[in-house]
Protein backbone atom coordinates (compact mmCIF):
# COMPACT_ATOMS: atom_id res chain seq x y z
CA UNK A 1 0.00 0.00 0.00
CA UNK A 2 1.06 3.61 -0.58
CA UNK A 3 -0.36 6.85 -0.70
CA UNK A 4 -0.56 9.22 -3.39
CA UNK A 5 -1.13 12.77 -2.99
CA UNK A 6 -2.80 14.81 -6.04
CA UNK A 7 -3.60 18.19 -6.45
CA UNK A 8 -5.65 20.10 -8.68
CA UNK A 9 -5.93 23.40 -10.02
CA UNK A 10 -9.45 24.57 -11.02
CA UNK A 11 -8.98 28.25 -11.18
CA UNK A 12 -9.91 28.02 -14.99
CA UNK A 13 -12.67 25.33 -14.64
CA UNK A 14 -16.29 27.04 -15.20
CA UNK A 15 -18.98 26.91 -12.06
CA UNK A 16 -20.68 23.69 -11.90
CA UNK A 17 -20.03 19.56 -12.15
CA UNK A 18 -17.23 18.72 -13.71
CA UNK A 19 -15.63 14.40 -13.79
CA UNK A 20 -12.53 12.93 -14.61
CA UNK A 21 -10.88 9.82 -14.90
CA UNK A 22 -7.46 9.24 -12.96
CA UNK A 23 -5.78 5.63 -14.35
CA UNK A 24 -3.49 4.53 -12.10
CA UNK A 25 -0.81 1.87 -12.84
CA UNK A 26 0.96 -0.30 -10.52
CA UNK A 27 3.08 -3.45 -10.22
CA UNK A 28 0.46 -4.90 -8.45
CA UNK A 29 -0.28 -8.65 -10.17
CA UNK A 30 -3.63 -8.94 -9.57
CA UNK A 31 -4.86 -5.55 -10.55
CA UNK A 32 -2.35 -3.25 -12.25
CA UNK A 33 -4.64 -1.06 -13.30
CA UNK A 34 -7.46 1.29 -11.45
CA UNK A 35 -10.03 3.64 -12.76
CA UNK A 36 -10.69 6.19 -10.29
CA UNK A 37 -13.83 8.67 -11.07
CA UNK A 38 -13.17 12.58 -9.84
CA UNK A 39 -15.86 14.89 -9.24
CA UNK A 40 -15.44 18.31 -8.49
CA UNK A 41 -18.23 21.37 -8.24
CA UNK A 42 -17.36 24.43 -8.75
CA UNK A 43 -19.49 27.00 -6.85
CA UNK A 44 -21.90 28.73 -9.15
CA UNK A 45 -24.11 31.56 -8.65
CA UNK A 46 -27.97 31.14 -8.76
CA UNK A 47 -29.26 29.89 -11.64
CA UNK A 48 -32.82 31.55 -12.97
CA UNK A 49 -36.27 29.37 -14.10
CA UNK A 50 -36.80 29.51 -17.44
CA UNK A 51 -39.45 32.55 -18.57
CA UNK A 52 -40.79 33.84 -21.37
CA UNK A 53 -38.06 35.74 -23.65
CA UNK A 54 -40.55 38.60 -23.99
CA UNK A 55 -43.25 39.98 -22.41
CA UNK A 56 -46.32 42.11 -24.01
CA UNK A 57 -47.74 45.16 -21.97
CA UNK A 58 -50.13 48.54 -23.12
CA UNK A 59 -48.63 51.41 -21.62
CA UNK A 60 -50.33 52.97 -18.86
CA UNK A 61 -50.80 49.51 -17.46
CA UNK A 62 -49.35 47.27 -15.13
CA UNK A 63 -47.78 43.57 -15.50
CA UNK A 64 -46.01 41.19 -13.30
CA UNK A 65 -43.47 38.78 -14.09
CA UNK A 66 -42.80 36.13 -11.26
CA UNK A 67 -39.90 33.30 -11.50
CA UNK A 68 -37.65 31.69 -9.54
CA UNK A 69 -33.61 32.08 -8.69
CA UNK A 70 -31.99 28.44 -7.40
CA UNK A 71 -28.50 28.74 -5.86
CA UNK A 72 -27.68 24.68 -6.14
CA UNK A 73 -24.98 25.21 -3.62
CA UNK A 74 -27.68 26.82 -0.84
CA UNK A 75 -25.13 29.46 -0.66
CA UNK A 76 -27.19 32.99 0.30
CA UNK A 77 -27.54 34.94 -2.21
CA UNK A 78 -28.99 38.57 -3.10
CA UNK A 79 -31.11 39.75 -6.65
CA UNK A 80 -31.21 43.24 -7.46
CA UNK A 81 -31.79 45.39 -10.96
CA UNK A 82 -28.79 46.34 -12.58
CA UNK A 83 -30.26 49.61 -12.97
CA UNK A 84 -32.81 51.17 -10.55
CA UNK A 85 -35.79 52.59 -13.24
CA UNK A 86 -38.85 54.19 -11.15
CA UNK A 87 -41.46 52.25 -13.07
CA UNK A 88 -39.83 48.98 -12.02
CA UNK A 89 -40.57 47.31 -8.48
CA UNK A 90 -38.65 43.91 -7.64
CA UNK A 91 -39.23 42.11 -4.78
CA UNK A 92 -37.54 39.11 -3.73
CA UNK A 93 -38.75 36.61 -1.31
CA UNK A 94 -37.54 33.13 0.47
CA UNK A 95 -39.30 30.51 -0.85
CA UNK A 96 -37.20 27.55 0.84
CA UNK A 97 -35.27 24.77 -0.37
CA UNK A 98 -34.85 21.78 -2.53
CA UNK A 99 -32.36 18.25 -1.84
CA UNK A 100 -30.67 17.65 -4.83
CA UNK A 101 -28.57 15.05 -4.45
CA UNK A 102 -25.61 15.61 -1.62
CA UNK A 103 -26.40 19.43 -2.08
CA UNK A 104 -29.40 21.50 -0.18
CA UNK A 105 -30.39 24.28 -2.58
CA UNK A 106 -31.78 27.48 -2.00
CA UNK A 107 -34.80 29.16 -3.74
CA UNK A 108 -36.01 33.03 -3.97
CA UNK A 109 -39.31 34.02 -5.94
CA UNK A 110 -38.52 36.92 -7.27
CA UNK A 111 -41.37 39.59 -8.88
CA UNK A 112 -41.25 42.14 -11.29
CA UNK A 113 -43.72 44.69 -11.33
CA UNK A 114 -43.32 46.92 -14.59
CA UNK A 115 -46.12 49.97 -14.99
CA UNK A 116 -44.95 51.43 -18.37
CA UNK A 117 -46.06 55.18 -19.08
CA UNK A 118 -46.88 56.51 -22.18
CA UNK A 119 -43.43 57.56 -23.24
CA UNK A 120 -42.24 53.78 -22.95
CA UNK A 121 -43.80 52.47 -26.45
CA UNK A 122 -40.90 50.05 -28.05
CA UNK A 123 -38.95 47.16 -25.92
CA UNK A 124 -37.52 47.57 -22.79
CA UNK A 125 -34.88 45.27 -21.47
CA UNK A 126 -34.63 45.50 -17.58
CA UNK A 127 -31.35 43.10 -16.08
CA UNK A 128 -31.35 41.40 -13.10
CA UNK A 129 -28.27 40.33 -11.17
CA UNK A 130 -27.91 37.80 -8.72
CA UNK A 131 -24.92 37.12 -6.61
CA UNK A 132 -24.18 34.48 -4.06
CA UNK A 133 -21.97 34.87 -0.92
CA UNK A 134 -18.84 33.65 -2.18
CA UNK A 135 -19.39 36.67 -5.03
CA UNK A 136 -20.41 34.46 -7.85
CA UNK A 137 -22.79 36.59 -10.03
CA UNK A 138 -25.05 35.21 -12.53
CA UNK A 139 -27.63 37.78 -14.60
CA UNK A 140 -30.60 37.35 -16.68
CA UNK A 141 -32.81 39.47 -18.42
CA UNK A 142 -36.21 40.47 -18.84
CA UNK A 143 -37.78 41.94 -21.56
CA UNK A 144 -40.97 43.78 -22.56
CA UNK A 145 -42.77 45.03 -25.87
CA UNK A 146 -45.13 48.00 -25.04
CA UNK A 147 -47.69 48.95 -26.77
CA UNK A 148 -48.37 52.48 -28.00
CA UNK A 149 -51.47 53.64 -26.65
CA UNK A 150 -52.88 56.89 -28.21
CA UNK A 151 -54.65 59.58 -25.78
CA UNK A 152 -57.12 61.97 -26.78
CA UNK A 153 -57.14 65.64 -27.38
CA UNK A 154 -57.80 67.60 -24.37
CA UNK A 155 -59.46 70.74 -24.97
CA UNK A 156 -57.64 74.36 -23.29
CA UNK A 157 -60.16 76.86 -21.57
CA UNK A 158 -60.66 79.32 -24.46
CA UNK A 159 -62.93 82.28 -23.65
CA UNK A 160 -66.01 82.25 -26.09
CA UNK A 161 -65.56 82.29 -29.50
CA UNK A 162 -67.90 84.27 -31.53
CA UNK A 163 -68.83 83.73 -35.50
CA UNK A 164 -71.32 86.33 -37.36
CA UNK A 165 -73.28 85.11 -40.28
CA UNK A 166 -71.32 86.65 -43.00
CA UNK A 167 -68.22 88.72 -40.90
CA UNK A 168 -64.80 88.59 -40.67
CA UNK A 169 -62.97 84.84 -41.81
CA UNK A 170 -61.66 83.51 -38.84
CA UNK A 171 -58.11 80.52 -38.79
CA UNK A 172 -58.21 78.21 -35.98
CA UNK A 173 -55.23 76.01 -35.32
CA UNK A 174 -56.48 73.00 -33.85
CA UNK A 175 -53.57 73.34 -31.22
CA UNK A 176 -55.15 76.53 -30.06
CA UNK A 177 -57.92 74.76 -28.84
CA UNK A 178 -56.22 71.42 -27.92
CA UNK A 179 -53.25 69.47 -26.45
CA UNK A 180 -52.28 66.42 -27.63
CA UNK A 181 -49.72 64.66 -25.71
CA UNK A 182 -49.30 62.09 -28.69
CA UNK A 183 -48.57 65.16 -31.35
CA UNK A 184 -51.26 63.63 -33.74
CA UNK A 185 -53.60 65.79 -34.10
CA UNK A 186 -54.45 66.17 -37.67
CA UNK A 187 -58.30 66.77 -38.12
CA UNK A 188 -60.43 69.86 -36.08
CA UNK A 189 -64.24 69.29 -36.55
CA UNK A 190 -66.75 71.82 -35.83
CA UNK A 191 -70.84 71.94 -35.37
CA UNK A 192 -73.22 74.62 -35.55
CA UNK A 193 -76.90 74.54 -36.14
CA UNK A 194 -76.30 78.21 -38.25
CA UNK A 195 -76.95 76.46 -42.03
CA UNK A 196 -75.16 79.80 -43.20
CA UNK A 197 -72.00 78.74 -41.57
Amino acid sequence: SDTLKLNFDAHSAEGGDHYAKLKIQSNDVITPNKDVVLYMRKNNGPEYDSHSSKYKVTENQNLEVEFNAIDYEGDDFTVALDQNNPLVNLTVTDAGSITNGEFTSKVKTIKLKYSPDYSCQGIQTFGITGTDQFSNATKTTVVFSITNVNRLPVAIAKDTLKFETYGNYLTVNPYDLFTDHDNDLELLEAVSSNTNM
